[in-house]
């Protein structure tokens, strides 16, 4: 509800921390020396959006259902992976003076855990799916092991979340990025 800490390993070697707060995101890079500090901004530029928000960047890494959905903008479908809703027209976001509408489609598993959000710009190709699996429970919550991100647009990417470990214990963790790192300007 008001940090969410990111350390990414490859080879046992940390490579990259960040955190993430309601007033934005920070994060840096070790092989480059590199970093970010931005609103929003970046992360919905990098997922061709224009309305994620720390509540919503939680919610899509917890795996649970990030944007509202009403009933009646939605059809409801019983399949054989469980339960699908899918928007019965394209559903309106708006952000940073940016009006954009998006076809949805929600998949849950008959146990209502979400195993995929599809989100397809109406007007483009723009878009994301993200992708839960491996679900576990932890503290009395259904937790992905794995999420995995795939973004299509003018770049095609994917981002792989592997979650390792799910603690519970309280940081008081100051995140400070070393002084001579290289700020990314984001465009």
């Amino acid at each position: 509800g008001k940090k969410v800490w990111l350390n990414i390993q490859a080879f046992f070697l940390n490579m990259a921390r960040g955190i993430a707060t309601p007033e934005g995101l920070q994060g840096y890079e070790k092989i480059n020396r590199t970093y970010i500090d931005s609103d929003f901004y970046y992360l919905n530029n990098l997922l061709n959006v224009n309305f994620i928000e720390f509540h919503a960047l939680e919610n899509l890494l917890l795996g649970k259902t990030f944007i509202s959905v009403c009933r009646e903008e939605y059809a409801l479908t019983k399949n054989s992976q469980g339960y699908q809703l899918k928007s019965i027209n394209p559903i309106e976001f708006r952000g940073d003076n940016i009006v954009s509408d998006y076809d949805i489609s929600l998949q849950y598993s008959d146990s209502l855990d979400l195993q995929r959000i599809t989100m397809l710009n109406y007007y483009n190709d723009d878009g994301f799916e993200v992708l839960y699996e491996d679900w576990n429970e932890f503290e009395g919550k259904r937790l992905p092991n794995n999420v995995k991100i795939n973004i299509k647009g003018s770049k095609n990417s994917q981002i792989i979340i592997e979650n390792t470990k799910f603690d519970s214990t309280e940081m008081q963790t100051p995140f400070k990025v070393p002084s001579n790192y290289t700020k990314v300007e984001l465009k």
